[in-house]
């Protein structure tokens, strides 16, 4: 298995950045990963969703679609996976975690991994191209965020 980790502080409350995450139809503009979400309405344990997802320093757009596991106000949490969970599969979570009494955020978005192409995929780069990726949401997440506070 494989995870990754990354966190940012935004300066703007929880709720104000978690509604700008959920306003899918805005991706397209601000968001350098996922570069369209399909808008599927009400976002609940069940929910399959529709993300074209391009990674840093590349040029192929890959559609994903994960079905939501969990989308609480602190936390949004997907699944994804390629065909079965043995060959290739990731949950994939962002937190929003109150700071200084509530009028910050600790964005905290990762996913873990597993499957036996973790091993193949690992040996091609994917992750680290990934994580880069993850890096650069958050950072356009905050900016739009922030903008919108």
């Amino acid at each position: 298995m494989v995870s990754i980790k990354t966190e940012i502080t935004i300066n703007a409350p929880p709720q104000a950045v978690r509604s700008t995450f959920l306003d899918f139809e805005s991706h397209a503009k601000w968001n350098p990963f996922f570069v369209r979400v399909k808008d599927v309405g009400e976002v609940n344990p069940g929910t399959g969703l529709e993300i074209d997802m391009k990674l840093k320093g590349e040029t192929t757009v890959r559609t994903m679609k994960p079905v939501v596991l969990v989308n609480s106000e602190d936390e949004l949490k997907w699944k994804g996976n390629l065909g079965f969970d043995s060959v290739f599969v990731g949950a994939h979570y962002f937190k929003f975690e109150s700071i200084d009494d509530g009028a910050a955020t600790r964005l905290v978005q990762g996913e873990d991994f597993g499957g036996f192409l973790v091993p193949v995929l690992n040996l091609v780069g994917l992750f680290e191209k990934t994580k880069a990726s993850f890096e650069d949401l958050n950072e356009a997440l905050k900016k739009e965020a922030e903008s919108r506070a």
